[in-house]
């Protein structure tokens, strides 16, 4: 586990001290922020009540933009997208799976992804969990590596907690 060291990433965990194959990520995102002032002020009282945080989810998860994010985060292939409704820490959200290929210099490594996603007033919070398949490794290798690390990721998201809510 160390801090995350890009803008917005608040932690990153991996397995196997730090070589991976599974990896896990939490991360914020500033829903107001990312509207840069196209908000009005009735808008923005809005989403910090749980009610309007509901209704945010309602467009920002719904299952096509779901299945439009897992397409737009730079893999190709992108394949097997499963979305389901969610709720963590008491606060709407979504979780969402798919598998793709991401291009890594000269190696392109399949990548299985889980995210918890969670909207908590105008923030969107996301555990993203991620388990690399190897260009040596089989189909099977994954399956193996998808049974056994997809309990952990969800009892981390599970396990989750949004302190400033308390």
């Amino acid at each position: 586990m160390r801090e995350g060291n890009r803008p917005n990433v608040i932690q990153f965990f991996s397995s196997n001290y730090g070589r991976g194959p599974a990896y896990a990520l939490i991360m914020t995102r500033d829903i107001v922020e990312e509207a840069q002032g196209k908000l009005t002020s009735k808008e923005i009282a809005a989403f910090k009540t749980l009610e309007g945080s509901q209704k945010l989810s309602s467009e920002l998860l719904s299952d096509s933009s779901l299945r439009e994010m897992a397409n737009g985060m730079g893999m190709t292939n992108v394949c097997a997208i499963t979305t389901k409704r969610i709720v963590l820490d008491r606060w709407p959200g979504a979780m969402l799976e798919f598998i793709g290929d991401q291009q890594r210099l000269d190696i392109t490594i399949t990548m299985y992804n889980r995210m918890y996603i969670a909207i908590y007033k105008n923030y969107m919070v996301f555990l993203q969990c991620q388990i690399a398949k190897l260009p040596d490794d089989t189909e099977d290798t994954l399956k193996n590596k998808i049974s056994k690390f997809a309990p952990l990721f969800h009892l981390m998201a599970n396990s989750l907690v949004i302190q400033s809510q308390y």
